[in-house]
Parts: C-alpha cells; sequence; structure tokens
C-alpha cells in the first residue's frame, strides 16, 4: 500500500466517528424536525426507562475503556513496543481518551435530559440539547467501536 493510500485510511479512521455523528444529527434535524416528526419521537425517545438503561450503558461503557486504557498503559509487550516504533501508540490511546470522553458526556447529558425533560423551559434549550445528547451518542457508540475494533485486533495478532 503506497504512503497516500495510508493517509486516507488514517483520516478516515481518525475523523469518521465525528462525519457520521454530524450527518446524523442532520439527517435526523432535517427528516424528523421538519416532518414534524420530532416531538413525537423525542416523547419516546426521552421516556425515563430508556434514558436510564442508556446511562446504565454508557457507564459501563465507560469503566470499562478506564480499564482497557490502564491495561494497554501498563503492558510493555512486544506487540505495545511495535505500535510505540510505528509511532502510532499514541494514536490509540488517542483513540481510547475520546471513547472515554464521549462515554462520560453521553451520561451527563443523559442526566441532564432526565432531570429537564419535564421542566418547561425554552423550547430552542430543550431542542439544542436533545440534537446535542443525540450527538454526544452517536459519537460515543462510534469512537467504542472504533477502539474497541482496533483493540480486539491487537489482542488477536498476539
Amino acid at each position: 500500500m503506497n504512503k497516500s493510500m495510508l493517509k486516507i485510511k488514517k483520516y478516515i479512521e481518525l475523523y469518521y466517528p465525528l462525519t457520521i455523528s454530524v450527518i446524523g444529527v442532520l439527517i435526523f434535524y432535517f427528516w424528523f424536525s421538519k416532518n414534524g416528526l420530532l416531538s413525537g419521537l423525542t416523547t419516546k425517545i426521552m421516556l425515563d426507562s430508556t434514558l436510564s438503561l442508556i446511562i446504565s450503558i454508557e457507564a459501563t461503557l465507560f469503566g470499562f475503556l478506564l480499564a482497557v486504557l490502564a491495561l494497554i498503559l501498563q503492558m510493555n509487550n512486544k506487540l505495545i513496543q511495535t505500535i510505540k516504533e510505528y509511532g502510532r501508540f499514541n494514536d490509540l490511546i488517542s483513540f481510547c481518551k475520546r471513547s472515554v470522553f464521549a462515554s462520560f458526556s453521553v451520561v451527563v447529558l443523559s442526566i441532564i435530559v432526565l432531570l429537564i425533560k419535564d421542566i418547561l423551559l425554552l423550547h430552542v434549550i430543550k431542542t439544542t440539547l436533545y440534537y446535542l445528547w443525540g450527538f454526544s451518542l452517536i459519537y460515543s457508540l462510534l469512537s467504542a467501536f472504533r477502539f474497541v475494533r482496533i483493540f480486539f485486533l491487537l489482542a488477536n495478532s498476539n
């Protein structure tokens, strides 16, 4: 594989969670809010049980990612040495840190949404918060998927 192809693959690997999250929120905005379906959909999504489940899943993911991050930082085997030689160790750690931050963000935003969903706020504030929550949820899942996929590829190559 030539150098330019590797650069493109690295660029895609780095930015696809962000890109897909933005596209997902834009599709959600244009499809649902323009067709008047937003209020019914957010009512179904923002049920207490759904938000509690998302908080539980994301908190578990948060803990898992922190444990894996600690494990990777403590490892000093041949595979980790090879990753460091290729200069990709910092990328791996960065992917994990982004996943941890995204999971934590979803937990915090889900708690905020859970607390304010029945409070009378300006429609703009609530809608913005819902879109931010949706973006964070999509980004968290995709960035965790990216990191876990890479981690298991590394684990299987051992």
